[in-house]
Order: C-alpha cells, then sequence, then structure tokens
C-alpha cells in the first residue's frame, strides 16, 4: 500500500520558502494522526513548522504510520530529504530544483555567496540551478541574475576564465600575488601541474582480487604523461629554475623560479597550473573552496554525486616505488606510515620503528618514518594532530603520539606484559617520540613570517623537548600564543614546565592561556599567572582554570609569550604540559543563548556554539526553551546526551552516567545500573516513589569503587561496588520517555 502514497516532491529537492509540500493518500486520512504522523527533522531532531530560511542545512520530511480512517496504514514509513533555498527567480512548476549555488563574479575573483547575500561593488550576482523534469526526467541548467532574469551562465564564466587568463596566463592568483610581494632575485616555491590532453582514468579498473601493480592500460597512460611532464621539467630548466627531484610517475613538478622565470612560465604552453607551493601549516581550511575552484564546479553543477572512491585499506605491500601508486600523490589526505610490529612491545619498538599519522579522517599506521624522509614536508601542516569521531569528547582531539601510546599498550596488554610507563609522570603532552609536536604549530604571521619557528629538539640534560625559536618584535598586547586544541574542563590543574635557553638575548614573560566560545561564537582568551623567564632560567606555572565561561566549551590551551623589551632573538623551550584532577563545575545554557524558541538572538550574537560540546542520540534535543536548559525526549528505544572525557575521575554529578540511576516505569522504584555494549545489570535497588511532572534534585557520586545514588539530598543507593570504569564523564539516558533538566552540577 505504500506505493499508492505520492508527494508533490522528490528525495533531495530544493524548496523555496513558502512552498507548500502535499502528500496524496487513495483514502481519507485521520487528519488526528496525520499531524502526529508527519514531521519535518533536522540533524536527527524534530523542528517547528513553519521552518524559516534562517535555519540552514538539509531537512527530512517523514511519515510515519499514517492511518486511514479505518485504522489502516496507507504508508507505514517514508523519508525525504529536502532543502530550503530563498531563490531569486521563478522556476516552472514542472522542475524540481536538486542543487542551487550562488556566486559573485568579479574581474578576476569569484566568491561564493549565502542563499540571500548580494554582490558586493564591482562584482555581478549570479545563481546557478540544476533541476529535473518531474515527467520525463530530463536534467535542467538554468543560470539568472539578482532580479531573477535568466542569463547565460556558461558563458560569464567563460568570460572570466578569459579575463583570469588574460592577467595571470597559467599562474594561480596566489602566485600572482606572490610575485608582486617578492622582489627580482627572491626565490618562489611552486608546484606546477602539466597539460595533460588524455584522460589520466580513462581505462578499464579491475574490482576483483588484489592489485599488485598498476594494470596494463594504466602503465600505458602514466608512460604517456610522464612523458609530458619531462618535456615541461626540460622548459623549466631551460630558463635557469631549480627543480626538485621527485619520482616521475608522481606528475607534479616543484621547483624555486624567479619573478622573471615566472612570469614567461605563465605564458608556455603546455603547462597546466602553476600553483604556490606554500608549505606553511594552517589550522583550519576555510579557504579550501577557493584554493580547489571548488566554487565553479559547484556552479556547472558538479556535487559530488555518482564519483566512486577507491579506498586502499591497507596500502601497497611494495613501498619500493610509491610513484607508481597515483592514488597515494593524489589525494592529499592519505598520509603514508609503516609500521613493523615485532611480539615484544617495548620502548625501543616504540620509539624508533613506530609512526602514527594523523589526518581528519583517518589515523593509520602502515611504516615508519623513512617513508617521509625526502620530498614534501607531509608532517608539519598536521602537526600530529588527529580528529576523530567518538563519543567521547575528550579524545575527538587528539594527536599521533597519544595514539601511539595507546596502540603499543594495547598490544602489551594482549601479549600479557605490564604497560609502558607514561612518559613524564603521565603529562599529556610530552613530545617524547621522533619529531612530535603533538599539534603544536607556528602561529601564521604574514608580516613576520619567520618570527616563530616549532621543532622537537633533545639536550643531554633536559632529553626532548618542544623548542619554540622567536626571532622579531613581540610585546604583551600582542604575544606570540602556542595553543591546542583541547576538550577541558574548568576547575582543573594546569601545569607547563618551561624554560629559556641561556643564549636568548632578553628575558620574556611566559604565561598560561586558554580560550573559549562567547555568545558571538569566537573565541576569548583567559590568562593564568605568568612568570618571568630569563636566560637560563627554567619556570613551573600552574593554574587552576577557573569555573568562570558562563558554561561555554574551551577550545583551546597553552602558552602566551611576550618581550619587555619589544625584539628577541632566542628559544623557549617547553618540557611538558598537563592537565588532572577532577572537574568542579555547572553545565547549563549559557545566560546569551537563545531561551524561547520565537525569538531569535541578535545578529552577530547567535551562541550556538556550546550545544557542539554535547553529544546525543535522542529523537529531541532542545536547548531553547525556557523553564529549564535541556529538554530531551526518546520516542523509542534507549537515547543518551554525553559530554565526556576519559580524564574525569573521582566525582560527582548531578545527573547519571555509565553508571545510571534509573527511575522504573512502576513509579515505585529505582535502581542503579551498569551498562555494557548492549547488556544492562542492576548492582542495586531501591524503593522510591515517584511522579511525573515533578521537579527532583538527583545526584550520581562515584569514589573509586563505591557508587552512590542521592536523590532529593537522601541517600537512596548506597551499596553498589564496580571499578571496571575508572573514568569518563556524565550522561543523561533516556528511556521511551522525555526530561527537562536546568543544570549538571559536577564536583
Amino acid at each position: 500500500m505504500a506505493d499508492e502514497v505520492e508527494f508533490s516532491i522528490i528525495g533531495g529537492e530544493l524548496l523555496a520558502p513558502g512552498r507548500q509540500i502535499e502528500i496524496y493518500t487513495p483514502r481519507p486520512v485521520d487528519p488526528t494522526a496525520a499531524r502526529s504522523a508527519v514531521i519535518i527533522r533536522k540533524d536527527g531532531r524534530n523542528v517547528f513548522t513553519p521552518v524559516t530560511v534562517d535555519q540552514k542545512g538539509k531537512f527530512y520530511l517523514q511519515v510515519d504510520e499514517l492511518l486511514d480512517n479505518n485504522g489502516e496504514e496507507p504508508l507505514h514509513y517514508r523519508k525525504v530529504p529536502v532543502g530550503i533555498d530563498p531563490l531569486v527567480c521563478h522556476v516552472p512548476g514542472s522542475l524540481r530544483v536538486v542543487h542551487a549555488t550562488h556566486i559573485a563574479v568579479g574581474e578576476t575573483t569569484i566568491e561564493k555567496l549565502l542563499p540571500s547575500q548580494s554582490a558586493l561593488p564591482g562584482f555581478i550576482y549570479v545563481g546557478f540551478i540544476q533541476a529535473l523534469h518531474h515527467q520525463n526526467g530530463n536534467h535542467v541548467s538554468l543560470a539568472f541574475d539578482e532580479r531573477g532574469k535568466e542569463v547565460d551562465g556558461k558563458a560569464i564564466l567563460e568570460d572570466y576564465h578569459h579575463r583570469q587568463f588574460a592577467k595571470f596566463g597559467h599562474l594561480h592568483k596566489t602566485v600572482y600575488d606572490q610575485l608582486h610581494l617578492s622582489n627580482s632575485s627572491q626565490d618562489i616555491n611552486v608546484a606546477i601541474w602539466p597539460e595533460f590532453n588524455m584522460d589520466l582514468t580513462g581505462y578499464e579498473k579491475p574490482n576483483v582480487g588484489e592489485i599488485i601493480e598498476p594494470p596494463a592500460a594504466a602503465r600505458v597512460l602514466i608512460d604517456d604523461a610522464v612523458k609530458v611532464r619531462s618535456a615541461i621539467v626540460r622548459v623549466i630548466k631551460k630558463l635557469g629554475a631549480r627543480v626538485e627531484e621527485t619520482p616521475a610517475e608522481q606528475l607534479i613538478i616543484y621547483a624555486s623560479l624567479k619573478v622573471s622565470q615566472a612570469l614567461k612560465l605563465a605564458q608556455t604552453d603546455g603547462v597546466g597550473q602553476v600553483f604556490l607551493d606554500d608549505r606553511t601549516g594552517i589550522n583550519d581550511l576555510g579557504d579550501s573552496e577557493a584554493i580547489a575552484s571548488a566554487i565553479q564546479a559547484q556552479a556547472l553543477g558538479y556535487t559530488g554525486l555518482g564519483v566512486h572512491v577507491a579506498v586502499f585499506e591497507g596500502g601497497p605491500s611494495d613501498l619500493t616505488n610509491l610513484g607508481s601508486h597515483m592514488a597515494m600523490h593524489l589525494i592529499a589526505l592519505c598520509i603514508l606510515r609503516t609500521a613493523t610490529i615485532t611480539p615484544h612491545w617495548d620502548g625501543q619498538s616504540l620509539r624508533h620503528k613506530t609512526a602514527l599519522s594523523s589526518a581528519s579522517v583517518s589515523t593509520a599506521q602502515m611504516s615508519g618514518l623513512a617513508a617521509f624522509e625526502g620530498g614534501p614536508d607531509w608532517r608539519g601542516p598536521l602537526a600530529d594532530r588527529a580528529l576523530i569521531s567518538s563519543a567521547d569528547g575528550g579524545y575527538t582531539l587528539n594527536n599521533a603520539v597519544r595514539i601511539v601510546h595507546e596502540v603499543a599498550n594495547l598490544g602489551r596488554k594482549l601479549a600479557g606484559e605490564a604497560p609502558l610507563p607514561p612518559p613524564k609522570k603521565g603529562a599529556q603532552f610530552h613530545f617524547s617520540l621522533p619529531g612530535s609536536v603533538q599539534e603544536y604549530a607556528a602561529p601564521r604571521n604574514d608580516l613576520l613570517p619567520n618570527l616563530v619557528k616549532v621543532e622537537q629538539t633533545v639536550d643531554d640534560q633536559h632529553g626532548l623537548n618542544l623548542a619554540i625559536h622567536l626571532n622579531g618584535w613581540i610585546n604583551a598586547a600582542e604575544p606570540v600564543e602556542m595553543l591546542t586544541q583541547t576538550f577541558t574542563p574548568p576547575e582543573i590543574l594546569l601545569t607547563a614546565v618551561l624554560r629559556a635557553e641561556s643564549s636568548n638575548t632578553t628575558s620574556l614573560s611566559a604565561n598560561l592561556r586558554q580560550k573559549y566560545y562567547n555568545a558571538a561564537d569566537t573565541l576569548s582568551p583567559s590568562d593564568g599567572p605568568s612568570a618571568l623567564l630569563s636566560p637560563g632560567q627554567e619556570q613551573t606555572l600552574t593554574w587552576t582554570i577557573p569555573d568562570a565561561f558562563d558554561s561555554q566549551p574551551i577550545q583551546q590551551l597553552g602558552l602566551a609569550l611576550s618581550c619587555l623589551k619589544g625584539h628577541v632573538v632566542g628559544t623557549v623551550c617547553l618540557d611538558s604540559l598537563c592537565y588532572g584532577g577532577s572537574p568542579c563545575m555547572t553545565l547549563r545554557r549559557p545566560t546569551g543563548a537563545q531561551s524561547d524558541p520565537f525569538q531569535l538572538n541578535p545578529v552577530g550574537k547567535p551562541c550556538e556554539f556550546w550545544t557542539r560540546a554535547w553529544i546525543d542520540s535522542l529523537s529531541t534535543f532542545h536547548t531553547t526553551f525556557p523553564m529549564a536548559s535541556f529538554y530531551l525526549a526518546q520516542d523509542q528505544g534507549e537515547g543518551v546526551l554525553i559530554i565526556v572525557t576519559r580524564d574525569w575521575i573521582d566525582y560527582r554529578v548531578a545527573v547519571p552516567r555509565y553508571y545510571a540511576l534509573i527511575f522504573k516505569p512502576d513509579r515505585k522504584s529505582v535502581v542503579l545500573v551498569k551498562a555494557k555494549d548492549e547488556s544492562r545489570m542492576e548492582l542495586a535497588s531501591a524503593s522510591y516513589e515517584w511522579e511525573l511532572d515533578e521537579p527532583c534534585n538527583v545526584a550520581v557520586c562515584v569514589r573509586g569503587r563505591k557508587i552512590t545514588g542521592i536523590i532529593a539530598g537522601h541517600k537512596i543507593l548506597g551499596a553498589a561496588q564496580d571499578s571496571e570504569y575508572t573514568g569518563g564523564g556524565i550522561i543523561a539516558v533516556i528511556l521511551d520517555r522525555a526530561v527537562a533538566i536546568d543544570q549538571f552540577l559536577i564536583n
């Protein structure tokens, strides 16, 4: 019967504000049942209707158990993805819009616009729409100006590219801009992509069994491409430029050019594009769309749909000729590491044989550090960072050194051996593996690019540490910040051990610093105690982070360095940085956050980022209602709300966690439950009568093995003991019910 129900929209369609969605059923439906069966969901939660255009992102129209007047189901379940876009044009009713891009086209620049955003003076607005005819399924491309008048979008982009080539030639804009900042004798590092008049992917791909070497058809294409590359290399060398020696099969060419050489190369036939080879570490990829020219691709309708990606799970077994594995070079996020794992997991194997790579999508162990010697700097831009999808918030922001130790200790546990002793008394940041910087990278400074350099160093007296080399003007108003991303609660003790090299030209001021989110969803600094570092002096800084940030998450922590005289040449060594202890804080909706679902926050102060510190698997998670900070509901099964890091131990929390205090449906008893995977074990139970819609203070206290449940200030359950979970966070568990929580008190 489900096939008899029809919708006036298609999956993935973009809807203009005010568009009405109609559902056609073969028989009359029960109005009351329809109101509860048809819902709009976003990010896994129900949203209010009507949906406004300021609510960005993907939505789902969900119909669940739609009943007719006889109680039968014309439709059991249907979920249709939709989006909202304030299209400036009138789209014929026969078309279903599936993709829209708004851009501003300038003389030689393209900027992506948000829906409803206008183009700046000197730019022209173009809106591109990809649509399907709902009857014959034909694809239709349309382009409109800001008044909704149809224009030739393809011609506008072609004119733009002609203007770009007339000005830049084969140079990317970043290279062109760098030429104007450089003198005639200065070298500019570039990456050159030759012009290949062939489809390097145009061969039949084998899809059965292990691929030992590139297919013969691929080898022919690679050989032809290498010939094209070699011709461009000869041209570059003839100009007198220096070419970096890399495997020919890598195809991309790295070279250092003078200004005059770059200008000649810009007009050379056979050159596809000349990019700036800037290997400076960047903490975010905010400019990635512009760098990859993604805006133009999106405008032409390339959304990524239908693109197939081959993932090499284990990597090639033979690493003697990495150049033949083209995918390894062309996919920027594929970082090679290899490991020789021996049966005995000792410290030497860990230090000298094992290395771990971090990327925003994966962490892989494959080979030793030798795979990174020579060629591009693969490690520097990442600075050992690892982003991990995990319900443990403290483990999500991670680094390769921490994971290496955990993997080694896991192997030792499997082998029946004791874990390795934690370096430097258990400090989270100890820099004790080869080349490790543990997420600390030199801050980007376009005016003073050589002001800061960060690297791991070693000396006979102090061993391995992080060296922060300074060379330039710094002051208290604009200190050098050495910060790392973190997931740290207030009221813990932060300790840093650092020293100044005896060769430093002057004394430095150092203080602990953290940054937390504010009402504008930007970062505000907060400083701890400072100390004067004279040349050759060592200092230990300690700071108990206060609970003074209005429940906003802390995003970064580290050091701030400044010079009293303004100019310094020298080095500060960070031996270790650690945080520990049990948290003591209150978590609730920040003062500046939205507390009325029908009253939006002022422009520029969205105060929304704080909700991202929480992880949930709930049907409904609302934070914008008055009276309480959190409104949680789970319509079926078990849902949870979590804020967690395994570093927390011995604390008391005013809502349940992994050991949960559960109010039973009979309203006459409560139980302490231990949850492990899919199993639930009752550790203790007690009689307690409770009623719906009555507020009460609930607490769970965990200290060592002992677990205590407290309701309204009275100890209800105090006999439970368990020690399997040694650390964690807080969790609210909802079982086919709803609950309002005003605040979490942790101490």
